[in-house]
């Protein structure tokens, strides 16, 4: 057989059974936890999504099993996603099951909340703070090296408003970053089932970061259409500045999905290794910018 799905898979024990018999199983569920926690193996994809809206092709499993979770779903909305996941010959199947409605979903066997599902602070914080800075410093650098930041800053016009290169501030600002995603964090946390748990959800995120970052910003910063409007900034100064802000809304955007929709140790050992480097790099910056390191 080919592939299937184990929907509510808490942490694999059922995709695991199934590995056995089919080539490829698609195991989701709602709780990070289970799945960070899972059985793994290599025939095995899990993925933290709802199985009443997923983000699976048609036509395209030969089996669904709902071994443990049956009593948590919406039943109406579970058998409408059947209906479109699986091939045809299996639709057939699902006709000859006649579930009275909420039959499970008022049984006295729901012992959990489904606040199970919730989505925990202190990590949604922390994958915000560490994917932001990560995603500031790249993004940052790449567009330094590319347009030569430091001279630019330099400008008649923006050495007015902006700090020079060689600033404590400017050294520190890396690690500063942490503070700005601190309350990105509270601020996405209201929306977080918006970003993570539906279809294309770095999109609607990457929209909400660059749209507001450019077009609906509270001060007229460069770059914004703000800025266009009520600052004497050449439209030059302005549009230099968009490539990194649309590649950093990019990077932020995809990795706080892909880290949800594939939760593995390795986002938080990379994560981790990268805010230690950045940290260092920005301490020692700012004890060259004060003197106290000779710089080379």
């Amino acid at each position: 057989m080919n592939v299937a799905w184990d929907s509510g898979c808490g942490n694999g024990q059922v995709s695991i059974d199934l590995a056995s018999r089919f080539n490829s199983i698609e195991a989701s569920d709602i709780n990070e936890n289970q799945i960070y926690n899972s059985y793994r193996h290599h025939k095995i994809h899990y993925s933290l999504q709802k199985s009443e809206k997923t983000n699976f092709p048609d036509n395209y499993f030969d089996l669904v099993c709902a071994a443990q979770c049956l009593h948590w779903f919406d039943l109406e909305a579970y058998f409408l996603i059947f209906h479109f996941i699986v091939v045809e010959i299996c639709k057939e199947s699902i006709k000859s099951c006649k579930m009275e409605k909420n039959m499970l979903n008022n049984s006295s066997e729901k012992t959990i909340s489904k606040d199970s599902s919730v989505i925990s602070f202190p990590t949604f914080c922390w994958r915000i703070i560490s994917m932001h800075m990560l995603a500031y410093l790249i993004c940052g650098t790449v567009a330094q090296l590319a347009f030569n930041y430091q001279d630019l800053m330099k400008s008649d016009t923006l050495s007015l408003i902006m700090r020079p290169w060689e600033s404590p501030l400017v050294a520190l600002g890396p690690l500063l970053q942490s503070i700005n995603g601190f309350f990105m964090a509270l601020i996405l946390y209201r929306i977080r089932h918006l970003i993570i748990n539906v279809k294309n959800g770095w999109f609607t995120l990457f929209l909400i970061v660059a749209g507001f970052s450019i077009f609906a910003p509270q001060a007229p910063a460069p770059g914004t259409f703000e800025g266009f409007i009520y600052t004497k900034l050449p439209i030059f100064e302005h549009i230099i500045g968009l490539p990194e802000c649309l590649l950093y809304s990019l990077f932020f955007s995809l990795g706080v999905y892909k880290w949800y929709q594939k939760p593995k140790r390795i986002w938080n050992t990379v994560s981790i290794i990268g805010i230690v480097l950045i940290t260092l790099m920005s301490l020692l910056g700012t004890l060259a910018s004060f003197g106290v390191i000779k710089q080379a």
